[in-house]
């Protein structure tokens, strides 16, 4: 028996294929079409300042345009302060010593040049190494020298005190020189000496004539007897008295005495030793036997035990007189030949040499004192009074930004700014407190601060500028 089918079947199968067909297309077009998803909702326009707020806008901007005003003038004294201050850099320091070397260079020189003759040329020596021993030390200063180093500076101050010294001695040496000379060139004490000279031509005659008669006696000695010897020396002995008579009777004066007092001790001298061989040979006579052999001669061996020792002294004084005799010759010769005028002369050219020299000398370490003193002409008691007086101004501008409105809407550019002045203040401090001649690092830390501060104050007046838009 077949069976019907109904209607319900076919609807239900009917739907199926439906669905299935729709499935299937459903899943085709999500591969080809994006599925749009939901947008965000358009943002709030800023709400708009209300008339209190803007007030507050127009006084906080009214109150930071004055203290920018102060703010950029307080950068600009600073910077023209900081254009003063080239004397306290490397370069102009070894620009200083540089020209403190070639300076100086000028003082040896005129060092070089000073006068030498006879009289003067050890001291223009003394003078000399003392110049060439500072100028090689200002070669050094200038070729070695490094921030906060004072050795070097040191070693100046001690060849100037050894210079000092040297120029002290020299000009008592010359003062010496100059009140010796000016008595040898004396018109009264030179015509003392020529008299003296003039008395001594006798003397010195009858003195060699002495000499010459006793050198005889020698030779002659062994053909005398003892009688005979004696006799000669008698008439040597009173040569001899007489002479130190003469030289007695000698004027004396202040040019003359220690000429004749060394012909006086001379002759003394000579008399003791003379009267010494008489002794003996009167002793030898008395000791001689009364015979009639052969009497003993002056050459007897034992005559000669005694009586050579005396001998010898007596011809060791005879030397030493003509020695004395020689030098006050040559004392004499020298004062009259004129050469006193010739050393005083050159003493004298010394002196002005000298005398132009030596304020020449102190005139360039009355410049060097200076320099050093203000260290090169950056005064560090001035330069850190300033940069006081900049860090006071740099506090109250601090106070003053941090005086300035900070509610509401303005707390963010408050913010900016207050930072903007605290690394500021902060570096200025800094720098008053690091701050030494002749460096550049505690200014390169401030100009990065201010550069940084400056940015700060540049966001707080383009914020509050975005916010005054909000009309």
């Amino acid at each position: 028996m077949i069976k019907r089918i109904g209607p319900y079947f076919f609807l239900s199968s009917l739907l199926v294929a439906l669905i299935l067909v729709t499935a299937c297309t459903s899943s085709v077009d999500s591969e080809s079409t994006p599925i749009s998803l939901p947008t965000n909702p358009p943002t709030e326009a800023p709400k708009p300042l209300s008339a209190a707020d803007l007030m507050a806008v127009d006084e906080f901007e009214t109150l930071q345009q004055a203290i920018d005003v102060e703010w950029d003038q307080f950068h600009a004294d600073f910077d023209q302060w900081r254009a003063t201050l080239s004397n306290c850099g490397d370069s102009a320091v070894r620009d200083a010593l540089r020209e403190f070397a070639v300076s100086f260079n000028s003082v040896t020189e005129q060092a070089r040049d000073l006068p030498r003759a006879s009289a003067t040329r050890d001291l223009a020596e003394t003078v000399i190494a003392a110049a060439e021993a500072e100028e090689a030390a200002f070669r050094q200063l200038q070729e070695r020298w490094q921030p906060n180093s004072s050795s070097l500076f040191e070693t100046i101050k001690q060849k100037r005190t050894d210079a000092a010294r040297a120029q002290r001695r020299v000009m008592d040496l010359v003062l010496d020189l100059q009140e010796e000379l000016e008595e040898a060139t004396d018109p009264d004490r030179l015509q003392a000496i020529e008299d003296l000279s003039t008395a001594l031509e006798p003397i010195q005659d009858d003195w060699d004539e002495l000499h010459d008669e006793y050198a005889d006696l020698l030779q002659e000695t062994v053909v005398l007897d003892n009688l005979a010897f004696l006799a000669r020396l008698d008439g040597l002995v009173e040569q001899l008295k007489s002479i130190l008579g003469a030289i007695d009777d000698l004027s004396t004066t202040d040019a003359t005495k220690d000429m004749i007092e060394a012909l006086q001790e001379a002759a003394e001298a000579e008399q003791t030793a003379l009267d010494n061989v008489h002794s003996a040979v009167v002793q030898a006579v008395k000791a001689e036997p009364e015979t009639g052999d052969e009497p003993a001669t002056p050459e007897a061996e034992d005559f000669d035990e005694r009586v050579a020792p005396l001998h010898e002294a007596l011809e060791q004084a005879l030397k030493d007189s003509q020695a004395a005799l020689k030098e006050v010759d040559n004392t004499i010769e020298n004062a009259l030949d004129g050469s006193a005028e010739e050393d005083l002369q050159g003493v004298e050219d010394f002196a002005d040499g000298l005398e132009s020299l030596l304020p020449e000398w102190d005139a360039f370490y009355e410049q060097y004192n200076e320099w050093r003193r203000t260290e090169g002409g950056c005064n560090r008691t001035e330069v850190l009074q300033d940069l006081g007086r900049f860090n006071t101004r740099m506090t109250e501008i601090g106070r003053e930004v941090r005086d300035l409105p900070q509610s509401g809407y303005l707390l963010p550019m408050y913010k900016l700014l207050v930072e903007a002045a605290e690394r500021e203040e902060g570096a200025v401090r800094a720098l008053r407190n690091s701050w030494e001649p002749f460096t550049i690092d505690a200014f390169i830390a401030a100009e990065r601060e201010r550069d940084a501060a400056d940015s700060l104050r540049r966001e707080s007046s383009i914020a509050l500028e975005e916010l005054r838009n909000r009309t």
